[in-house]
């Protein structure tokens, strides 16, 4: 039920009795141990802390992320990094993907005529060739994803701090 439309009490439509409403906390978010990053405050760069033990590298700076709100911040953070880092590899491996296909087409044109003249059928051969150049030039990669996610272990109580009962 909405909690607008909330009474203190309410019919069961089963038994006909009545259900009283029982207010329950809801759950300490915040039990788990902190997920411990390092950043580089001059370049942005981030580092995961491996172990709890693990000391941060010269110029950065340990930094703890307490809870999942905090945690789902730095991997959208991360993820746009992530996504600017694909996009220009995309785009690099693209360009060199074209390049290559530029040169060869290029050889291709050179020695179209010897080929043709070569085949049982050179019109057929020449239509062939030039659909299958046409072909490669609309060939496009498929652009690179990564998506990131701190891998955190619920599951594991090792990474519980002690609580009180």
């Amino acid at each position: 039920m909405l909690l607008s439309n909330n009474p203190s009490f309410i019919d069961c439509p089963s038994c006909d009795t009545i259900a009283e409403k029982i207010w329950s906390s809801p759950a300490n978010i915040q039990i788990a141990k902190p997920t411990r990053i390092f950043v580089n405050p001059k370049t942005g760069e981030t580092i995961m802390a491996l172990t709890q033990y693990q000391r941060a590298p010269a110029g950065f700076v340990d930094k703890e992320l307490k809870g999942p709100i905090e945690r789902s911040k730095f991997e959208k953070a991360e993820q746009v990094k992530t996504d600017i880092i694909n996009q220009a590899m995309t785009l690099e491996r693209q360009e060199k993907l074209d390049a290559t296909t530029n040169l060869r087409h290029k050889e291709l044109e050179a020695s179209m005529s010897k080929i043709c003249a070569e085949s049982d059928n050179p019109a057929a051969t020449e239509r062939i060739l030039r659909k299958a150049m046409n072909r490669s030039k609309q060939k496009r990669i498929k652009p690179r994803k990564s998506n990131v996610q701190l891998a955190v272990n619920h599951q594991d109580k090792s990474n519980l701090q002690d609580t009180v009962k």
